[in-house]
């Protein structure tokens, strides 16, 4: 160990390019990590035993599309307004 001390002093010259190597390490670990957990939502369902609910169709009747749409044109396309949809 007291050898690997002393050869050390060696590196001094570099301590520059080590400290800037480490931050790259961090920074990619923690990139790497992100990925990975943008990733797992997507593996969860993917590999999950239980089926999915179906989502409805975009611009189907009753969608939240279809309503908000009808209110900024001004015409009343479904016969009630639905709640999640803000006012304008």
């Amino acid at each position: 160990m007291r050898d690997f001390l002393r050869s050390l002093r060696f590196l001094r010259p570099y301590r520059g390019r080590i400290a800037l190597v480490a931050a790259l390490v961090a920074a990619i670990s923690v990139l790497w990590a992100g990925g990975l957990a943008a990733l797992l939502p997507g593996a969860k369902v993917l590999l999950s035993d239980e089926p999915q609910k179906r989502l409805p169709r975009p611009g189907g009747r009753g969608s939240l599309y279809h309503s908000c749409s009808s209110r900024q044109t001004g015409k009343e396309v479904t016969p009630r307004r639905s709640r999640t949809c803000r006012r304008a």
